[in-house]
């Protein structure tokens, strides 16, 4: 169900400009005031209805929280990443209620002898910026930040179904 994504055509450079600019994002002192792709994904935003009241009962239940994490989220962020690499989406903020979009590295650190994942934020360019932007890079933004909103309807449609049928005793 679609209820992170909006329907944009990548083909207008004007139309690609006006969904990056008005798309959610997310600020932090982090980033020197700058803007990170990101969407709210809080039990109090993401519309539950009747399952909210359950909801907070799943989050409070680190057992069931670790199981969505490891059966559903993990799984749908790994196909993501493999789609728009180097890109992956993360969950971050205070209380790890905004998945957000990020660029990852992979850095050979000779210290320790392994391959390590940097990540740095993939920002919002301003308007300025993305008015001066070919249309192929235009669109490859488009398509990185429209799949991101996929990928947050994928997590809220599997968070819903686990909610529906988490065994848990409600009061």
């Amino acid at each position: 169900m679609k209820f992170f994504q909006t329907d944009v055509k990548l083909v207008k450079g004007q139309d690609i400009i006006s969904f990056l600019k008005n798309h959610d994002k997310h600020s932090s002192g982090g980033l020197g005031g700058l803007s990170i792709y990101s969407h709210n994904v809080k039990i109090m935003n993401l519309r539950l209805g009747e399952l909210t009241e359950k909801a907070y009962l799943v989050l409070e239940s680190s057992e069931l929280m670790e199981t969505f994490y490891s059966q559903y989220v993990t799984t749908v962020c790994s196909d993501f990443e493999k789609k728009v690499a180097p890109i992956n989406a993360l969950f971050s903020g205070r209380s790890m209620g905004h998945l957000e979009l990020f660029l990852v590295e992979r850095v050979y650190n000779p210290q320790k002898d392994r391959v390590e994942r940097k990540l740095k934020p993939f920002l919002y360019e301003s308007e300025k910026s993305l008015v001066s932007m070919s249309i192929e890079d235009l669109r490859y933004y488009g398509r990185t930040v429209r799949s991101f909103d996929m990928l947050c309807d994928r997590i809220r449609d599997n968070f819903i179904d686990f909610v529906r049928n988490a065994q848990i005793a409600l009061a």
